[in-house]
């Protein structure tokens, strides 16, 4: 829509400039009633003019409209920490965001419940799911509990990166 009053008002502009600069011949009765033009050569004349300023802006704009699809990789990080006292442990994805205390991080499904993973493997299919690719995995020894680490890829688009943030 805004393609079709854009092109409009050029058009508009186009014949008015050309109206301006004598390629149109008005009398003072033609211009009371409106614009009359004298002969189909000069018709013909403004309408290539016209033709080509509206080309030129279809190919321009739809030249701009076309999707990036340019693809980032994306990395992230399952980590598994043991709770004190107790066989289940606690998993964190690291989505590489600014963690905040008052702001809610956790994992939800599409319908917007919390994600509860019963086990490790659990959380590393469900990232398997979501597109994840795994990388590697490390433990780190802090004291005497072992946390483990998973780091996983994923590809996206530009547009999918800088439109969540």
């Amino acid at each position: 829509m805004a393609l079709v009053k854009t092109v409009t008002v050029v058009a508009i502009a186009l014949v008015k400039i050309v109206a301006s600069n004598g390629s149109l011949r008005l009398n003072q009765k033609a211009t009371q009633q409106g614009w009359l033009i004298k002969s189909s050569n000069q018709i013909t004349k403004i309408m290539k003019k016209v033709f080509i300023l509206v080309f030129v802006q279809v190919v321009t704009l739809v030249s701009f409209a076309q999707n990036d699809t340019t693809k980032i990789e994306q990395y992230c990080q399952v980590i598994v920490t043991p709770r004190m006292l107790s066989n289940k442990v606690t998993i964190d994805i690291d989505f590489g965001e600014e963690k905040s205390f008052w702001a809610d991080t956790r994992i939800r499904t599409y319908d917007g419940k919390l994600k509860k993973f019963n086990t490790v493997v659990d959380a590393l299919n469900f990232m398997g799911k979501e597109g994840w690719v795994f990388i590697n995995a490390y433990p780190v020894n802090n004291g005497n509990i072992e946390i483990y680490h998973f780091a996983f890829k994923k590809q996206f688009t530009w547009a999918e990166v800088f439109a969540v943030k």
